[in-house]
């Protein structure tokens, strides 16, 4: 069971494996039976993915605890569409002083986990697409904000892309030359499963490199 939080109607929640999503809030919550543990249906309705149904015994969800900073709502993916936004952080990591804009999140090279497991945060990052929505669920997930227009401008978001996908490289390539010494069996595997065909493509040129 992936949590043993109760929720009710009206909490705030984040999905740990979909940051874009930014944060949710419970709109009705169900107890059910998962594989003879007891567990809850909530039907979610999260900023920027909308009305979301999950399973608590299979979703990694948990408590917002004001992970998320919510914005006025209305529009801002119009507004990112049409350059808007407010801005004003000036690259500062967002309200919440979570991970600096265009930075490498801490788990991308963390020590205290596998290299195998690194490889495959890194590759999932792969999935964030290279437009106006793509630049959003990136933005949301890096700020932790469900606007992330209301301390940025368009502008600061696409360089700051610019920079995080550079820094994506390069850490993809180290991890690859580590995996390379002794442990290419894992790479190997990591091509055989299933990923991102941006993600499949950025493995090879690191492997070939």
């Amino acid at each position: 069971m992936m949590t043993k939080d109760q929720f009710n109607r009206g909490d705030r929640i984040v999905h740990a494996n979909r940051p874009e999503w930014g944060d949710g809030v419970v709109d009705q919550a169900v107890v059910i039976h998962h594989e003879g543990e007891s567990a809850q249906r909530l039907v979610v309705q999260f900023a920027n993915r909308g009305r979301v149904t999950v399973n608590t015994a299979i979703a990694p969800v948990r408590s917002a605890d004001n992970s998320f900073t919510s914005s006025s709502g209305g529009g801002w993916l119009a507004s990112l569409e049409n350059g808007g936004g407010a801005g004003g952080a000036g690259g500062a990591g967002g309200a919440n002083g979570t991970t600096k804009l265009g930075e490498l999140p801490d788990a991308y090279a963390d020590p205290f986990v596998s290299t195998e497991s690194r490889l495959a945060t890194v590759l999932d990052s792969y999935r964030y697409r290279d437009d106006a929505r793509g630049l959003i669920d990136w933005s949301v997930a890096m700020t932790k904000l469900n606007d992330p227009l209301s301390e940025y401008t368009r502008h600061e978001l696409e360089e700051a892309y610019r920079r995080f996908a550079h820094k994506r490289t390069q850490c993809l390539n180290e991890i690859v030359r580590q995996l390379k010494q002794g442990q290419r069996h894992i790479l190997e595997k990591t091509l055989q499963g299933k990923m991102e065909p941006k993600a499949r493509e950025a493995l090879k040129r690191a492997i070939r490199a």
